[in-house]
Formats: structure tokens, C-alpha cells, sequence
């Protein structure tokens, strides 16, 4: 008997980690969702502040000379597989956006770049 409340035990609790998992990688899977759909509502010549309120703080910040302009770029949360994560570049003495990257098939503005 007591083999029998263990064994169920244990299969109950299998049951309620594989939905918790299921739940939070779907939970992973909206957020980016919701990031995507957010990146794409940015416009050209917004501030840093308007971006901030609309995609939250980003993960990581760079910046680079470019055609004698100094640019930031503010990186986005993205999935694993996107080979082009969310981002905005501004233009770092006006800061304003002067382009927009919005996973591999939406880009605003700008010009295709290799990453310094």
C-alpha cells in the first residue's frame, strides 16, 4: 500500500513539473512575442525615453562611430534563434532613434550594417 501512495505521489509530481515547464516556456514564448509587436510600433526620430517606455530597459547598450556619427544601439530581448535580435540605434548626441531592427524580417530606417 505504502508503494502504491509513493508511486502515485511521484507520478502527480512528474505531472506538475511538466505542465509548470510547459507553462513557462510558453509564458518565454508570449514575452518575445509581445517584445516583437512593441519593436515594430517604434518610429524613426523617437527619443530615448519614448523607446524605454514602450520595449522597458534594455539589455545591453553599445556604441560606435559610424560615417563620422557616434551611435548607441540598445539591444532587445529576443529567442535563441532570431539571428537578428530586436534593437534601436540612435544617433548619440541627439538621441533620437535613426534606425529600428525588429527580429530578421523588419528594419526601419538606417542601412544593413556588420556589427563592429
Amino acid at each position: 500500500m505504502m508503494k502504491q501512495i509513493v508511486k502515485i505521489s511521484f507520478i502527480f509530481l512528474l505531472i506538475v513539473l511538466i505542465f509548470f515547464w510547459l507553462y513557462m516556456v510558453n509564458k518565454e514564448q508570449r514575452e518575445i512575442q509581445e517584445v516583437m509587436k512593441n519593436c515594430k510600433t517604434i518610429k524613426l526620430g523617437m527619443s530615448r525615453e519614448a523607446v524605454k517606455d514602450i520595449m522597458g530597459n534594455p539589455e545591453r547598450i553599445t556604441a560606435w562611430e559610424y560615417k563620422g556619427i557616434i551611435e548607441e544601439c540598445w539591444y532587445f530581448r529576443s529567442s535563441n534563434v532570431a539571428s537578428e535580435p530586436p534593437r534601436c540605434i540612435f544617433n548619440k548626441e541627439t538621441g533620437k532613434v535613426i534606425e529600428v531592427v525588429c527580429g530578421d524580417n523588419y528594419r526601419l530606417g538606417g542601412e544593413k550594417r556588420v556589427k563592429p
